[in-house]
């Protein structure tokens, strides 16, 4: 089975691909500004000027990061009148992106915001199957459902631009999951054993999407689950070990009112299918962490930085309580002054400050 969430992001790449000059102006007019501090913080004098009420830090989309695209042009959408007052009083920033693919104009950012539009409810979707703590593997139904009805939608919106956008997105979506017949039969069977759709909303839903083969897909899962029921069944060994440790699990726990399961094949077969990944998002943003922390501008940074960082990082994402950059920028501030002092033989640990302050904002973003 493909990865969902980077069939996802070739659908929404495929639908964006005429509307890449204004994302590519858009990402040159933030590369310029994030370029330097000083640039930054003549950015943020515009935004006060302005009265932009918005705390979202500007960011740059990387390829190996799903939705950042869309990410980063939600934030610069917000600073659109600060970008315009910039670039009246910077004439190097008019320079420098002349010199690139050019300015952002006003036709460019009208652009900008119906790719937002499409963009959101397909960065909502990859976030649902790419959750790493809890199943997922039904939610693969789900979001062929969704994407279907959204497309459907599209087509009357009235939007010539989003309709144009989303035709090809379509196109897309229809390459990889548009015949029935030859989705994984894990797709399936992961929804029929999820309690809350059953064999009923099942049979709904393939008559909504697939209404020309319905019947076929029926009749092929009603086949496959009766032989891998009866192959559950003939390993009598699993089944017993199962029952071995179900026992053993009741007789512990008790006191929590936990029951032998009253069907321990349709148990097994069920903790099988829904344990199966959609996504390798996990698995590969593990591999790729510390070159998001080590970058081109953090390049110096000692082993004993990085690790700190990654780890503060991992803390911080694990907290189930939300984090208010307000309730720390007191305490972030006084940390920083006194980093500042700190003797030049022990630079390299002043360097934690900012990243740290990084991180506090990234998360406010989340």
């Amino acid at each position: 089975m493909r990865c969902v969430a980077h069939i996802l992001n070739l659908i929404v790449q495929y639908g964006i691909k005429d509307a890449s000059v204004s994302v590519d102006r858009v990402r040159g007019a933030v590369r310029y500004i994030r370029a330097s501090p000083s640039r930054l913080t003549k950015s943020n004098q515009r935004v006060k000027e302005e009265m932009i009420d918005s705390k979202a830090q500007l960011c740059l989309d990387v390829p190996t990061r799903w939705n950042s695209t869309y990410i980063m042009l939600k934030v610069a959408e917000k600073y659109e009148r600060a970008f315009e007052s910039y670039l009246r009083d910077d004439h190097n920033f008019f320079l420098d992106l002349t010199a690139g693919d050019g300015v952002p104009t006003f036709d460019d950012w009208d652009i900008v915001r119906r790719v937002i539009k499409v963009l959101e409810p397909f960065c909502h979707l990859t976030l649902k199957v790419s959750g790493s703590l809890h199943v997922t593997s039904h939610s693969l139904f789900e979001v062929l459902t969704d994407v279907h009805c959204l497309f459907y939608g599209w087509q009357d919106c009235g939007d010539l631009e989003i309709i144009s956008m989303t035709s090809k997105m379509r196109e897309k979506y229809n390459k990889y999951w548009g015949e029935g017949n030859k989705i994984n039969m894990l797709v399936y069977l992961a929804v029929i054993f999820d309690p809350r759709c059953k064999m009923s909303f099942f049979d709904f839903v393939v008559n909504l999407l697939f209404p020309n083969v319905a019947n076929d897909i029926m009749k092929m899962i009603d086949k496959e689950l009766h032989c891998l029921f009866n192959e559950y069944s003939s390993n009598a060994e699993r089944i017993q070990l199962f029952e071995g440790r179900s026992s053993s699990l009741t007789n512990i726990c008790s006191s929590m009112e936990i029951d032998h399961p009253r069907f321990p094949i349709l148990a097994q077969m069920a903790r099988d299918i829904l344990a199966t990944p959609i996504s390798t998002v996990a698995s590969e943003s593990a591999f790729s962490t510390g070159g998001h922390v080590l970058d081109s501008f953090k390049s110096s940074l000692t082993p004993l930085m990085v690790e700190a960082l990654v780890c503060t990082q991992d803390w911080l994402r694990k907290s189930n309580d939300a984090i208010n950059l307000e309730d720390y920028v007191d305490e972030l501030q006084t940390m920083e002054d006194d980093l500042s002092k700190i003797p030049e033989e022990q630079e390299d640990v002043s360097r934690l400050s900012m990243p740290l302050s990084s991180m506090f904002e990234a998360q406010e973003e989340t």
